[in-house]
């Protein structure tokens, strides 16, 4: 209602203090009060408090809004770091034992060849080591195969020592190797073979495969158990200096 001039407001409103500690508090007046919306009305106390209030609220809503963004971006960026994938790192340690056997009838040369390969897991979560294939060549024809599946879990940032075992024969074409694996004037009856695994490891449904090969010295002409510190892994570069057996 106008009258003069002058609007009334209606009776009772609240108004706006700021304490000691610099809290904001409403207080309700229940008389009536004069709105006369001149200069001095809004140069007065309350109007002042009321500013500072609405001031102290946006800066406090930009803080909210900033810590909210940066809290976000450092979960992020621990999140990418944690959760990236690395790489699985295999590694061949050697021959652990052979066990021999022979067929005098047909000529042939079992080797049951156990090996032992070093998996090492680089991520910060744990990966399961699904399966491992393996084969072994001889004279550059394939003498054996093996393929071992849901093998273990290796946990974060660890590493595990897996054995395996591909069972082997020379024969048919390779006969002649009879004769010298069952040779009584020698002591050793060393071979070359090359050993080649694929290991196939899973983590949050990505699969990875990593392969690699070594060239080893075996004895064909007993069982043995070799010790990783003495067993021998030949590079190609050796290869050229081993002598050749010549039927």
């Amino acid at each position: 209602m106008e009258e003069n001039g002058v609007i009334n407001c209606v009776s009772g409103y609240r108004q706006i203090q700021k304490d000691e500690e610099g809290l904001f508090t409403f207080i309700t007046v229940t008389k009536d009060v004069i709105c006369d919306f001149d200069e001095n009305s809004f140069a007065s106390p309350s109007f002042e408090l009321f500013a500072e209030y609405l001031n102290s609220c946006v800066f406090c809503r930009k803080l909210y809004v900033t810590s909210s963004v940066i809290l976000c971006l450092l979960l992020s960026g621990l999140a990418v770091f944690f959760l990236f994938p690395r790489s699985i790192d295999v590694s061949y340690v050697g021959v652990k034992s052979i066990y021999v056997s022979y067929d005098q009838v047909n000529r042939v040369v079992y080797l049951n060849i156990t090996s032992t390969l070093n998996i090492t897991n680089n991520n910060f979560y744990s990966v399961n080591v699904a399966n491992i294939s393996a084969q072994v060549q001889f004279s550059k024809t394939v003498i054996g195969k093996s393929r071992i599946s849901n093998i273990t879990n290796i946990g974060p940032l660890d590493m595990k020592q897996i054995d395996y075992s591909v069972h082997t024969v020379i024969g048919d074409q390779m006969s002649y190797m009879y004769d010298y694996c069952t040779l009584t004037s020698i002591k050793v009856h060393n071979i070359v073979i090359m050993m080649q695994a694929t290991v196939t490891t899973s983590y949050f449904g990505h699969t990875e495969q990593v392969s690699l090969e070594r060239y080893q010295y075996v004895d064909c002409g007993r069982n043995t158990t070799y010790h990783y510190k003495r067993s021998e892994n030949l590079n190609l570069a050796q290869l050229h200096n081993v002598p050749c057996l010549n039927v």
